[in-house]
């Protein structure tokens, strides 16, 4: 699963939840890792990989990986597909 905003509150949340139902996750964010304090642990988790790269410069590689079959961003308004994957909103 491909969440936008991973960095901060909401996408923070999403990814510990995600990742406490044991879904591999990739959090995608403008955020440098290293100011991406809301994350805590979560950017060491063995099932999670951190892209820090805004959602207009991604690949199909950025998020391409075991499980990642969905695109999922908080407060979604356009409908589209991004590198491939289903935008859900």
């Amino acid at each position: 699963m491909l969440i936008t905003g991973a960095a901060g509150f909401g996408g923070s949340h999403l990814v510990r939840e995600l990742l406490n139902y044991g879904e591999r996750v990739t959090g995608l964010d403008i955020v440098p890792p290293s100011h991406a304090g809301l994350l805590g642990q979560e950017l060491g988790h063995t099932h999670f990989r951190y892209v820090w790269k805004s959602l207009q410069d991604i690949q199909p590689s950025d998020v391409a990986g075991p499980g990642t079959s969905k695109l999922m961003r908080r407060f979604s308004v356009a409908k589209m597909t991004v590198a491939g994957l289903p935008w859900v909103a």
